[in-house]
């Protein structure tokens, strides 16, 4: 960091004279470091973001990491192995202009999670899988020390991903030329065998390269447009001996144009665009420990079957929005959209260990269209912001995935993966599917009472395939419930007693039951013949924060949240724990309860610096030696 108004000058060797290489300045321009710690599952976070410009080349960096143990409920405790680290780190370098900009991002990101499997023991402990003294896989409870580990137990996961891009604007008169490049690379990695702990039983690599070339007008009379190509080409790799997916080629190009036009109150949209994709999945065999072979290999299994598969399809909207009063106005958009099978649903075939099923693709699906209308009214005023949005979506070709039965009704089972017990197996199919639902929101803000804000919102989602056998069959699975959603928030921008921009929060956050669940749906084990509800539940949620000021600068930012105020013990619809169940003194118990009461702390502290504020490096034979100020 460089300290305020003082220079660091660096002497590069090698110049006859300082007068013949001309100086360069490093300003640095902003900055902060920030924190933050969780009550409930101990998590620890800690940033730091710094950008400037040398000589009108911009430069940023941002760095990040947060470690936290397994988060707990009352009712379960710890749940074990739900613990996690996370690392990120990203920058960028570029050059701003009047001719416009051209700028390199890179990133990185790598996330090592556990993954609870929810087993207990009759008296409720949390197991964990261990190894005997005769080198057995044995069941044992998972100790005090391990919940509180920072360390993710087998099962876990790591996910790294790099990403570099390329940006580019460039304006040319009035008009725009932008061009985006970019690669990158997605590594998944499972270890889930205890017997060897540090071995990647599942490991994918997948390698992207992103290209977006587009022409933006200049607005003539109202109208602008914009014009373009863009797509990707992607290559995985299986890396592992678990294996789901096929090894594949995907190249995706597609088209488009955008203009838009405004007359009067009346703001109108349209698009088009016209994709192509060409998928090619690989051939892949293996031996009996699942390792990758050539077809002429003794006993080689041919795990996975070569298969093309070729797409084109149009997606179009358009849309307007009507300003009806200086206060009113409704918006209205028609769309038709348009995707491609993805590579799981098209050529799964294998065990997913997330959930234990064994999952087969179909190299014959067709891609999915929709057609989707969305329609909003509104106002917003200085008393009040309220908006009603409702939308209508009819999904042809719907992919999903369905369990597969017996003619005598009972469920298919796979039993030929190696470490795995019995898995049902789901297939992927198509049906038509409808989806409608919208959110309403009421924002109250008084403009008289500037100090209060409350906020309001309800959103209700109802999905459900067509042309079926059942009621129970038509429920689209993992469609989220009602939700309501209040918040209170009482705050001050002034400064007061060095104090600037507090806050003081208090909302209620109510999910509504499911009721409308894909009976046919058993993953682990089925509860009464079906699949339970999902009760409703309850949080309360409260909150404050400030910013800490000192001769008119902000110092430091402090935030305080507490989540789940009450200590509810819920099951969300949506987290995939409810399947879990267990026999706990005599009873059986259904899933795995969320997060308990969490206060979480959240600091921010900026760097200030000032148009002074820079480093000096000069080429020379000679330096001046530094004062104790400047050291």
């Amino acid at each position: 960091l460089i300290p305020k108004k003082k220079f660091v000058r660096v002497l590069i060797f090698g110049h006859p004279s300082p007068r013949d290489v001309p100086t360069m300045e490093m300003q640095i321009e902003k900055g902060h470091i920030n924190g933050a710690y969780q009550t409930n599952n101990g998590l620890m976070n800690a940033g730091g973001f710094l950008a400037g410009n040398v000589n009108n080349i911009t430069f940023d960096a941002r760095v990040n990491n947060t470690l936290a143990h397994a988060y707990q409920n009352k009712d379960d405790g710890y749940v074990f192995n739900t613990q996690f680290n996370n690392f990120n780190a990203a920058g960028s370098v570029g050059l701003l202009g009047k001719w416009g900009y051209s700028q390199l991002h890179a990133s990185y990101f790598e996330l090592r999670t556990g993954i609870a499997e929810g087993a207990k023991d009759e008296e409720g402990f949390f197991m964990k899988s261990a190894i005997d003294e005769h080198g057995d896989k044995i069941e044992v409870r998972a100790t005090d020390q391990e919940l509180r580990s920072y360390t993710p137990f087998v099962i876990n996961q790591l996910v790294k991903h790099s990403k570099l891009v390329w940006d580019n604007s460039i304006s040319i008169g009035e008009s725009r030329i932008v061009a985006k490049v970019g690669y990158q690379q997605n590594s998944r990695q499972e270890n889930n065998d205890i017997t060897r702990a540090n071995t990647s039983i599942i490991s994918y690599l997948l390698n992207t390269v992103t290209y977006d070339l587009r022409y933006l007008s200049p607005t003539w009379d109202g109208f602008n447009f914009s014009a373009g190509v863009s797509g990707m080409y992607q290559n995985s790799k299986n890396k592992g001996i678990l294996l789901l997916i096929p090894q594949y080629n995907l190249f995706d190009i597609g088209g488009y144009a955008i203009a838009n036009k405004t007359i009067n109150k009346l703001s109108l949209s349209a698009g088009v665009r016209y994709d192509s994709r060409k998928f090619k999945g690989q051939d892949n065999y293996v031996n009996g420990d699942g390792q990758e072979v050539s077809a002429s290999t003794p006993d080689a299994i041919h795990r996975f079957t070569a298969y093309n598969s070729d797409f084109n399809g149009v997606s179009a909207s358009i849309g307007g929005a009507l300003q009806l009063s200086n206060n009113a106005y409704i918006k209205l958009n028609v769309a038709r959209g348009f995707r491609a099978p993805n590579v799981a649903e098209s050529g799964s075939n294998g065990i997913k260990d997330g959930t234990v099923v064994y999952e087969i693709g179909n190299p014959k699906l067709k891609p999915e269209n929709s057609l989707q209308i969305d329609f909003t009214p509104g106002i917003r005023s200085k008393d009040v912001t309220a908006e009603l949005s409702l939308f209508y979506n009819r999904i042809n070709n719907f992919i999903y995935v369905n369990q597969q039965f017996k003619p005598d009704g009972t469920p298919i089972s796979d039993t030929s993966t190696p470490g795995f017990g019995p898995a049902p197996v789901f297939s992927y199919q198509q049906n038509d599917a409808v989806l409608m639902g919208g959110e309403a929101v009421i924002d109250l803000h008084p403009s008289g009472l500037k100090w209060f804000d409350w906020y309001n919102s309800f959103s209700v989602v109802n999905a459900q395939l067509q042309n079926v056998s059942a009621d129970s069959l038509k429920a689209i699975p993992f469609t989220p419930p009602a939700r309501l959603r209040s918040e209170i928030i009482l705050s001050n921008k002034h400064p007061h007693k060095g104090l600037q921009n507090y806050y003081f929060k208090f909302g209620v956050f109510h999910s509504f039951e499911q009721t409308d669940v894909y009976q046919l749906v058993s993953v682990y084990k089925e509860i009464e013949g079906k699949l339970p509800n999902t009760p409703a539940y309850t949080l309360l949620n409260a909150g404050f924060g400030t910013d800490f000021v000192s001769h008119g600068k902000t110092v430091m930012s402090l935030a305080v949240s507490i989540d789940n105020l009450a200590d509810v013990s819920y099951v969300d619809y949506l987290s995939r724990y409810r399947y879990y169940t267990n026999e706990v003194k005599g009873n059986k118990r259904v899933g795995i309860y969320n997060m308990g009461r969490n206060i979480s702390f959240k600091v921010n502290v900026p760097l200030q610096f000032s148009s002074g504020h820079h480093s000096t490096v000069e080429h020379g034979n000679a330096a001046p030696k530094p004062t104790r100020d400047d050291e």
